[in-house]
């Protein structure tokens, strides 16, 4: 039903604890989680999200368990993490960004391949000890199917070409 058009940006996600949880990096985190296997949750912005999903991957990646508690989005999720209802999230950088820069999150690692450009002081998932792991959003431009070609290359072009701009490309 859909044509791709192009990829527009890839945004990191964040592994992100509320001031109430003690673990400083990854390792603590996970060693914390397998003595209590019972005492953590985690908030996503809803069942099959990219958070859910991510969240899911990393207790199957660390070999823990985490209840998970589905919100009808991220703001409330990120709320309620930051009041201290919720142990942890895996969140788009940029929602939780904000809260990471006045110490009302701590991030602890990335879920890219390589370190976020606008966290560049947090270690991938891979550097704090999770190998494998990646779990990133990514933004695309879709169209329905049967838009002629030459229209479909030509959009895809010029979103290349604009995604190269460093106002736009900053801007996203």
């Amino acid at each position: 039903d859909l044509t791709p058009v192009s990829l527009v940006m890839v945004v990191p996600n964040v592994l992100v604890v509320g001031t109430g949880v003690t673990a400083r990096d990854v390792r603590e985190l996970v060693a914390q989680m397998k003595a209590k296997p019972d005492a953590f949750n985690y908030a996503s912005s809803g069942a099959g999200s990219t958070q859910h999903l991510a969240c899911e991957a990393f207790a199957l990646a660390t070999g823990t368990k985490i209840v998970h508690v589905p919100y009808k989005g991220s703001s409330q999720a990120l709320a309620d993490l930051i009041g201290g209802q919720i142990n942890l999230a895996i969140a788009a950088a940029v929602s939780a960004l904000p809260h990471i820069r006045t110490a009302r999150l701590r991030a602890l690692a990335v879920g890219d391949s390589k370190r976020s450009v606008i966290l560049p002081e947090l270690p991938t998932m891979a550097e704090a000890g999770v190998p494998g792991y990646y779990a990133a959003s990514w933004y695309g431009l879709l169209l329905p199917a049967g838009v002629p070609k030459p229209v479909v290359e030509s959009l895809s072009k010029e979103i290349v070409t604009a995604m190269k701009v460093p106002a736009i490309r900053d801007g996203m």
